[in-house]
């Protein structure tokens, strides 16, 4: 982790920015899990990398699941442990429904007190899908509402937001795999 810090440093981003990358992504490889650090606090997300692909254009529903948590069960606008399985719990409830009418779930952002979850479909309404499950989460005020591609599209990692993942990946694997980080 010391020589991506060092790198971070390098590059005039802050630690937060390299430590630690989200984990619970989906366990498809093509998505990327990590961190954004902006002027109001620092936001996990997830994303996954099919949207950058022409096959994303074809699907031209698309609707945000936003959830304000509820700042007792929060620490610095993230959800405590308790928290954060009510919300993978609702979140596989919804991906589930999603799923099962051939739209799929393109991006989550955690942080700052909410919890976005993006969804596409190519031809049904979303926005009607889902709404019906919204009350079976008692984790906090969920809401649904029409999105774009284009919203859900500005949290793909930038290049160095993808490396930096992609580094924090390998050394957490060598990691797993017995290395201690002590050789040069």
């Amino acid at each position: 982790m010391a020589f991506l810090n060092k790198i971070a440093a390098a590059l005039g981003l802050s630690q937060k920015t390299t430590v630690a990358v989200a984990k619970g992504s989906p366990e498809n490889e093509n998505w990327t899990g990590y961190r954004r650090e902006n002027a109001l606090g620092l936001l996990v997300i997830t994303v996954d990398q099919w949207l950058r692909t022409p096959e994303a254009s074809d699907f031209s529903n698309w609707a945000v699941v936003s959830i304000a948590l509820p700042a007792d069960k929060t620490s610095r606008g993230m959800p405590e442990p308790e928290l954060l399985y009510s919300l993978n719990e609702f979140d596989d409830r919804i991906d589930a429904i999603v799923e099962n009418n051939n739209g799929r779930r393109v991006a989550c952002q955690t942080g700052l007190g909410i919890r976005d979850v993006w969804y596409c479909a190519r031809s049904l309404d979303l926005v009607a899908l889902i709404k019906p499950a919204l009350s079976s989460f008692t984790g906090g005020l969920a809401t649904v509402k029409w999105s774009t591609k284009l919203e859900a599209s500005k949290l793909l990692p930038t290049h160095l937001e993808s490396q930096l993942a992609t580094n924090i990946r390998l050394v957490d694997q060598l990691r797993d795999a017995g290395d201690d980080g002590t050789a040069p």
